[in-house]
């Protein structure tokens, strides 16, 4: 199920925070109609005003290209939207979403060059190739929270729903009270894909692998800008990091509901499938430190 919006429209849902039912709900209970009313009162706004642009162009211009309108989509038995590298924030829940286009995530090319062993910004037929063919599967989604952290016990960070006690994350939110916790994805059509270049060909595994790992650390650093937005943040901490176990991947991914949002489960180990994934925690400096 679909509609056709434009650019104001998607602006139009991020800008008031439309908040999309989650769970398997009888479709009389998910508010279709607001939502849809909404859609067709400011697309036909939008239409209108679109309308007044053309009449303004000069002589012979062309009208500028539309951008992909927002869609509706299902995901781990929830709807809900997505505008072109937006956030939308989940019913019921303090969860946001952020999904992206290949195109819309510049891998970061010294990162590359140096998972490659490259100079930056080298390249060839077969990285090109590995790369083309990885930008059609990949698939970026981010699942985050904005939460409070009690810092009052020294070396004691506690979320809530998780405790940790660790010096060098103490060390990391030195100055914040609160702080984002995300989890992220490239979605397992690369773990796919690289189990199948293991077996075929060794050198398209490693540079594949490469730029993938290359590719959701330049998500990850989309997302935080979107999280931020003109917040003051410390740097990233990982579970794995330092002296935060990985251990606390476990109650994190649980409490971003990461396994139905995200398609993310742990081994044992607290290893994360999809391979291509990252947790991370990103405190926001209080106001006197920054």
């Amino acid at each position: 199920m679909s509609f056709v919006a434009t650019e104001s429209l998607a602006r139009g849902f991020h800008d008031t925070h439309l908040r999309i039912p989650t769970g398997k709900l009888p479709i009389a209970e998910m508010d279709y109609p607001s939502t849809i009313n909404k859609a067709n009162a400011v697309s036909e706004n939008a239409n209108m005003t679109a309308a007044a642009r053309r009449r303004e162009l000069p002589a012979g211009a062309s009208p500028p290209a539309a951008r992909r309108p927002p869609s509706l989509a299902i995901l781990g038995g929830m709807w809900y939207y997505w505008c072109c590298g937006e956030v939308e924030r989940l019913k019921n829940s303090d969860v946001f979403m952020i999904t992206a286009r290949t195109e819309d995530v510049e891998i970061n090319k010294n990162e590359l060059a140096q998972r490659l062993n490259v100079k930056r910004g080298y390249t060839n037929n077969t990285i090109e190739s590995c790369k083309n063919s990885l930008m059609k599967i990949i698939s970026y989604k981010c699942a985050y929270i904005r939460t409070s952290v009690d810092m009052s016990r020294e070396n004691i960070c506690d979320f809530g729903f998780m405790r940790i006690n660790s010096k060098n994350l103490y060390k990391n939110l030195s100055g914040c009270s609160e702080a984002f916790v995300m989890a992220l994805t490239a979605g397992m059509a690369v773990d796919r894909e690289l189990a199948k270049l293991k077996i075929t060909s060794q050198a398209e595994h490693f540079i594949t692998d490469a730029i993938a790992s290359a590719a959701i650390d330049s998500f990850c650093d989309y997302a935080s800008g979107i999280m931020k937005n003109g917040l003051d943040c410390a740097v990233r901490f990982s579970p794995g990091y330092g002296d935060l176990s990985l251990t606390f991947q476990k109650p994190l991914l649980e409490r971003l509901n990461a396994q139905s949002l995200l398609g993310i489960s742990l081994s044992p180990s607290y290893l994360m499938t999809p391979m291509k994934s990252i947790t991370a925690i990103m405190g926001i400096k209080n106001e006197e430190h920054t």
